[in-house]
């Protein structure tokens, strides 16, 4: 096998991340726009940033293109037997090599990186109630193969139907505490050809996923017969978990014997397999796909340990944080650990800035707080301000004696001087459709 092509998604409108995409800002670099503009911006980004080895090929794609569609626009250009797709979103640290090395040595169909997953507000529920925002994944009892994998729709929150056929040694460990990081690597071959049995799926997580997956324990993977499991599973083909009081955020839903299967009748291929690669816990991954994951991922990359890891500047090993030698800081400024200030920015007398992140060239006046926010380029805060728990988005300018807190404040907004924000999102830009 050969490894040597990627394919980044960087597109795609986010209605997730409004506001902080509203300005047009491509997805992939920090939070939408799709075909020539976002290439054009993409491109000019990596020329300015990007001093790796690699060569790197920016391509757009049909406008309003499903995650299959694009990947399958450059399936000429695809040389190697397997190729990585992954999400402009998500931020790891997992050695890419470790999980070639798992695909290779399994002569996996496709290879997915699963990571334990921190437990989070996103995820809370009550007793008797299924798991918010989680992914339902079924490994064998070696943890080394993907036998299931479902997303947290409505339907899964009322019962998850797992075909009888996963089940090949009667075990099933079926959890929720594991996060698919959207990094795959896929045989080409075998992608293609699920592709063109599948030609209406439009996601590859969503949809051909979850296929493929299913094709492990066909006779004839990828048949012109219906996808029965898919479909309308019988109580026969399928054993229905109904949600119950031990479904909590984390918990392993399922790892016993099923006795309601004593063998599947259904062999399998031979030559499918699902390969599932669970990161150590010293990994990093974590995707800023919605306004909590983007401030939780920001929040982490404040600490000083992954900052030392994944940041290109390392931060000062004395203050544990990171300010930039070309900051300003007034009289009496003070930045505690925790914090990123990046370069060209001015700090007035008496500024504070705790556990938050302030970007580049941003002039804070005197007497301003800045708590457990995120202040992205060129913000102006005036004198006075309080800024807590919020996202100020790039040009934005926030008025003097202001108070914003839990708020989202899209690119180029104006915050009225001695206004109080509470809970807002305020924006130019409509929410997009």
């Amino acid at each position: 096998m050969q490894l040597s092509h990627a394919v980044l998604l960087a597109g795609g409108v986010s209605k997730q991340l409004h506001p902080l995409t509203s300005a047009g800002t491509p997805k992939a670099l920090v939070p939408v726009v799709e075909g020539e503009a976002a290439t054009s911006k993409v491109s000019h980004w990596i020329s300015k940033n990007y001093g790796g080895k690699m060569h790197v090929e920016v391509r757009s794609v049909t406008e309003d293109s499903s995650s299959a569609a694009a990947v399958a626009e450059l399936k000429d250009d695809l040389q190697a037997d397997s190729f990585i797709v992954l999400s402009g979103d998500l931020v790891s640290d997992v050695p890419l090599k470790a999980l070639a090395a798992s695909h290779y040595v399994t002569e996996a169909t496709v290879t997915v990186l699963l990571k334990e997953k921190r437990i989070s507000p996103a995820s809370e529920t009550k007793p008797g109630k299924a798991p918010k925002n989680v992914d339902y994944i079924g490994l064998d009892t070696q943890q080394k193969q993907l036998t299931f994998i479902a997303g947290s729709t409505p339907e899964a929150r009322r019962q998850v139907r797992v075909p009888l056929a996963a089940l090949q040694d009667g075990r099933l460990s079926l959890r929720t505490d594991l996060m698919d990081a959207h990094l795959y690597i896929f045989h080409k071959r075998t992608f293609f050809q699920a592709l063109e049995a599948r030609p209406a799926y439009e996601s590859i997580r969503q949809d051909l996923l979850p296929y493929m997956v299913r094709q492990q324990h066909s006779r004839h993977p990828f048949s012109s017969k219906q996808d029965s499991n898919h479909q309308t599973p019988s109580p026969s083909s399928s054993q229905k978990l109904q949600q119950s009081d031990s479904l909590t955020p984390g918990s392993q839903l399922v790892d016993v014997t099923l006795s309601a299967s004593k063998g599947t009748g259904v062999s399998g291929h031979r030559d499918m397999w699902c390969n599932a690669y669970v990161a150590d816990k010293e990994g990093y991954c974590g995707r800023a796909n919605t306004l909590q994951a983007y401030s939780e991922v920001n929040r982490d990359l404040t600490s000083f340990d992954l900052a030392s890891r994944l940041l290109t500047e390392k931060p000062n090993s004395r203050f544990e944080n990171f300010v930039h030698e070309s900051v300003q800081l007034g009289s009496k400024a003070t930045v505690s650990a925790g914090c990123i200030v990046a370069k060209g920015t001015v700090l007035g007398d008496r500024c504070s800035v705790k556990r938050s992140i302030i970007g580049t060239t941003c002039k804070l006046g005197n007497s301003v707080k800045i708590v457990s926010s995120i202040v992205m380029d060129d913000v102006i805060v005036e004198e006075g301000s309080h800024i807590q728990n919020s996202i100020i988005c790039s040009g934005s300018h926030v008025q003097a004696q202001s108070s914003v807190r839990d708020c989202k404040v899209g690119p180029g907004f104006k915050l009225c001087e001695g206004s109080e924000y509470r809970d807002e999102v305020l924006s130019k830009a409509k929410v997009p459709q």
